[in-house]
């Protein structure tokens, strides 16, 4: 218990207010905005990448587009929503994990395992929508 309310539970307070700080300012939309041609790449609307940065910061987050009763989600077809899925599980760790590998084998180490997952994920989400593409 101790450990959760030293280690997880401030990174968690954290993690709200950060997402907080960005829909309030704006940021959100200009991220969202600036992701969106990247989204293209994976056959994706640009409306997903409010999930996609939400997730980033909780791994839950993908649930901010099941709003209206996930009308965007049901617009998106088998593969679209797959690839959204998979983006979002596979771009960074949860980052309670990323901050724990941060703090006990150092920052260096830590942006260098965060990077290598990025990039996994990107290259492998990249292959799956293009296989997707040409089956479908």
């Amino acid at each position: 218990m101790k450990q959760f309310l030293v280690q997880a539970m401030p990174i968690f307070i954290a993690i709200c207010v950060v997402a907080t700080l960005l829909e309030q300012t704006g940021a959100l939309s200009a991220l969202t905005g600036a992701l969106t041609p990247a989204l293209a790449i994976f056959h994706l609307p640009g409306d997903a990448a409010g999930g996609i940065l939400f997730s980033i910061l909780r791994k839950d987050g993908l649930l901010v587009l099941n709003q209206d009763q996930g009308s965007f989600v049901e617009d998106l077809s088998g593969g679209q929503l797959f690839i959204l899925v998979y983006l979002a599980s596979t771009l960074t760790a949860c980052l309670v994990t990323m901050w724990t590998i941060r703090k006990e084998l150092g920052t260096v180490f830590g942006m260098q395992l965060a990077g290598k997952q990025l990039v996994t994920s990107l290259g492998s989400a990249f292959i799956l929508a293009w296989l997707w593409n040409w089956i479908a």
